[in-house]
């Protein structure tokens, strides 16, 4: 078991220069009051492409669960993922909780889901896995907001400690409100609203999938369909918010 001592001088110092425009930790919440060092802790992580979104399209998701669910958030724009990683790593314990958010691009490419999780950057599901296999916690789930996803859920599917999801599967684009990027993924929206108004994970799912499926949808540029959403079948029951 790793000792949390360093995690909570780490945390401290993120939390002390959050008001600092940081590469990889734009944003930081801390709960109150400090949690013991042997207490679980519920770690939320936020990674995104500059060239898709902005601060201030995630911020209000970190928000959420920062302030309202006592989840430590980090914002991470561009990052180097093999290092975000590792930091991870570094801090978390078998029993604590930890929630993945990316969005970025995404393509299919010989049977395997690649994330572009910087304008210059990606890293394909088995490489994803390799690094979420080397976590301790027991209870992980991951909002994976890109396009051609799906192959990302098929490759959890043999351990319940996950609960994956994504806006979509292996053959279809995943929706965003405005007709150029940076913009807002509308799947996600709708997730973090039912989030905000007080349900867990999986309802926030479907009930995001279930409003996807809905034809047509009207936004500010024109109609869209979204309506192949993805989740892992077999979850050992955490409800993360």
């Amino acid at each position: 078991m790793k000792s949390k001592k360093n995690k909570l001088v780490l945390f401290v110092f993120l939390i002390f220069f959050s008001v600092i425009p940081l590469t990889n930790y734009a944003a930081c919440y801390w709960i109150e009051p400090p949690p013991p060092p042997n207490q679980p802790l519920k770690l939320a992580f936020f990674i995104y492409a500059s060239d898709v979104a902005t601060e201030s399209i995630i911020r209000p998701y970190a928000d959420i669960l920062g302030y309202d669910h006592g989840y430590i958030a980090f914002l991470y724009e561009d990052p180097n993922l093999e290092s975000v990683f590792d930091s991870i790593d570094n801090l978390e314990d078998y029993n604590d909780m930890l929630f993945f958010y990316f969005y970025g691009h995404g393509e299919h490419v010989d049977g395997q889901f690649i994330f572009d999780y910087s304008p210059a950057l990606d890293m394909g599901s088995i490489m994803l896995r390799y690094h979420f296999d080397k976590f301790e916690a027991e209870s992980i789930a991951v909002l994976m907001e890109s396009c051609y996803s799906g192959e990302f859920v098929d490759r959890f599917e043999d351990n319940d400690k996950y609960l994956i999801m994504t806006p979509t599967d292996i053959n279809h684009p995943a929706a965003a409100y405005g007709p150029s990027f940076p913009s807002e993924p509308i799947f996600s929206d709708f997730f973090w609203s039912y989030v905000d108004s007080g349900d867990d994970a999986i309802t926030a799912f479907n009930k995001a999938k279930a409003k996807n499926a809905e034809e047509p949808y009207l936004s500010p540029y024109g109609t869209w369909t979204n309506r192949y959403p993805q989740k892992t079948a077999f979850y050992s029951g955490y409800n993360f918010f």
